[in-house]
């Protein structure tokens, strides 16, 4: 079975890229997702979080306080590390489930830190949907009320999108209008397709 993958920075719009895949017929697992199921209540990283961070990155319903967490991981790469060698391997084991289960369209999995994992050689075709720095941090203070500050501490703790664009295959480029971005998805639709169909 072919392996596509899209990668990319953050705030560099792949959610919504992947939304107009999604409606082009392609089966779109996100490892963010995954992630968030995880660590939501009962998921299964959350007492191993609770156990290497502590309770106080533990919210009453019993999830994993993102924000907190996010916090801490983003200013120290030791913390960083321990989140994930406790994620990671769970992340792994229910993207290889998804692989082997049916699909209706071309299955396409979402990894943003594809490169810094090292996992690029495990797939087929590499897409990287890219944006400028600045505009990343803008999107990223606006958006999600972060600092300009934190912004760019998360954008240091990740590669930078003009190398990870550089090792990709197919190059999407989110600086313009989301009706920009439908079109970006409508090519790589198309390429994809007769590649891979």
């Amino acid at each position: 079975m072919v392996r596509i993958v899209i990668t990319g920075g953050i705030a560099c719009g792949k959610t919504l890229f992947c939304a107009y895949l999604s409606k082009l017929g392609f089966d779109i697992l996100d490892c963010d997702h995954i992630v968030h199921d995880l660590e939501s209540p009962g998921g299964a990283a959350v007492e191993s979080v609770r156990r290497e961070f502590g309770e106080h990155v533990i919210l009453a319903d019993g999830s994993v306080d993102r924000k907190r967490l996010g916090d801490l991981i983003f200013r120290d790469e030791g913390l960083r590390n321990k989140l994930n060698a406790i994620v990671h391997p769970l992340v792994e084991d229910s993207m290889k489930f998804w692989f082997e289960s049916e699909h209706s369209g071309v299955p396409v999995v979402v990894i943003p830190l594809l490169f810094e994992l090292g996992w690029e050689s495990r797939y087929d075709c590499i897409v990287a949907v890219v944006s400028d720095e600045q505009l990343q941090i803008e999107r990223l203070v606006e958006k999600r009320g972060i600092t300009r500050e934190h912004a760019e501490k998360r954008l240091e703790s990740q590669w930078p999108v003009r190398v990870k664009a550089e090792r990709s295959d197919i190059v999407v480029i989110n600086n313009g209008s989301a009706e920009a971005l439908k079109k970006e998805a409508e090519r790589v639709s198309c390429l994809l397709k007769m590649r891979y169909e």
